[in-house]
């Protein structure tokens, strides 16, 4: 089963004494190749970006509104939630009014969505997103990624899109 969710990459996140922290795992999705893209007519959205922001490097993917992206088949634990950073890409100023949002369909049919609302004029600043994946447990769940916005084509980065594991059940 574990091999099953490791698949793309396995971090641990260590405190600085190098001594594990055993509070969460994640599983890195940017490497996770079962992908649907919806593109809307626009060009082709970007998955396989890097990025280095204060010594630390960040898989990005550029997605315009009006696309997705979908990670097919992703499986999930009872301790799993999905995490990912958005935000609408410094060139646009002022940012148009927005909405980051993740939205995840269990095998067995269940839908889960979290939506983060970007006010317009506001900064291009990192938005995290979380969905909490607890009723999605025991199945395998495709989660789409959108940006939505009013103004079409509004470019967007999303960044270490992820499943954390929680040390225990909420």
């Amino acid at each position: 089963l574990l091999a099953g969710v490791v698949g793309p990459s396995f971090v641990v996140r260590t405190t600085r004494d190098g001594v594990f922290e055993l509070s969460w795992l994640q599983f890195d999705l940017s490497s996770w190749r079962m992908l649907r893209g919806t593109l809307d007519g626009q060009a082709a959205m970007h998955t396989d970006m890097t990025s280095q922001e204060n010594g630390q490097f960040h898989h990005e993917l550029w997605i315009n509104s009006g696309q997705a992206l979908r990670y097919m088949n992703v499986p999930v634990s009872a301790m799993s939630e999905f995490v990912v950073a958005a935000r609408v890409h410094p060139a646009w100023a002022p940012v148009p009014p927005m909405q980051f949002q993740v939205v995840a369909t269990g095998s067995a049919g269940g839908r889960l969505l979290a939506t983060v609302a970007v006010p317009t004029g506001a900064s291009s600043e990192w938005q995290m997103l979380t969905l909490d994946l607890q009723t999605l447990s025991g199945q395998h769940a495709d989660i789409e990624i959108r940006p939505l916005s009013p103004v079409s084509g509004t470019w967007t980065l999303w960044r270490d899109p992820a499943i954390q594991i929680t040390k225990s059940s909420r």
